[in-house]
């Protein structure tokens, strides 16, 4: 019965079913009469004369034969589609029970990786703090450092221009005693 119950809700809930089933009776109806449409070409006159000589050629029309083989090529295609429709219901079914049990392993491997990450970024900060205050005394020591070269420096330039002057003094002094040996 729930088989039964599930073709029915098949076949309404796909519309084109109802289409389909008209175009196969179609079909069926025009190759079970194949001799009307060979009349109806082969015939010469108009479209009246066509049409009866067509109908003659017919005999009767044996809708019931052509009924009962629409039917079943309809039923076979619709048990087609449902045996279909079971196996890829199934095969999503086991994908996303493989999915699943595979998201959960993922997950767990996901949170690991994501502990021992945080921990290494802990240390590296750590690391990173360490350098920066070594980083800070030493930036202290290379100013005082400059500080003390600095002064140096200007002491050394300062004697620098003491001699110098004295230099230009006794320049002047050398001048004055060799203009004084040339005048004696």
């Amino acid at each position: 019965m729930n088989k039964l119950l599930k073709s029915f809700l098949y076949v309404a809930e796909n519309p084109k079913n109802i289409t389909s089933f008209i175009w196969l009776y179609v079909l069926i109806s025009i190759l079970w009469h194949n001799q009307f449409l060979l009349t109806f070409a082969t015939t010469q006159g108009g479209f009246t004369t066509r049409l009866n000589s067509g109908l003659d050629a017919l005999g009767s029309f044996e809708y019931l034969w052509v009924l009962s083989l629409t039917l079943l090529f309809f039923t076979l295609k619709l048990v087609f589609n449902y045996t279909v429709k079971v196996s890829r219901d199934r095969i999503n079914l086991e994908e996303q029970k493989k999915k699943t049990t595979l998201v959960d392993v993922d997950t767990s491997n996901d949170m690991q990786q994501l502990i021992s990450v945080l921990q290494d970024l802990k240390e590296q900060l750590k690391q990173a703090q360490e350098n920066e205050k070594l980083a800070k005394l030493s930036a202290k020591e290379v100013v005082a450092h400059l500080h003390t070269t600095q002064q140096k420096l200007d002491e050394v330039s300062a004697d620098f221009e003491i001699v110098n002057q004295e230099n230009i003094k006794l320049r002047e002094q050398l001048k004055t005693y060799h203009s004084f040996e040339q005048t004696q």
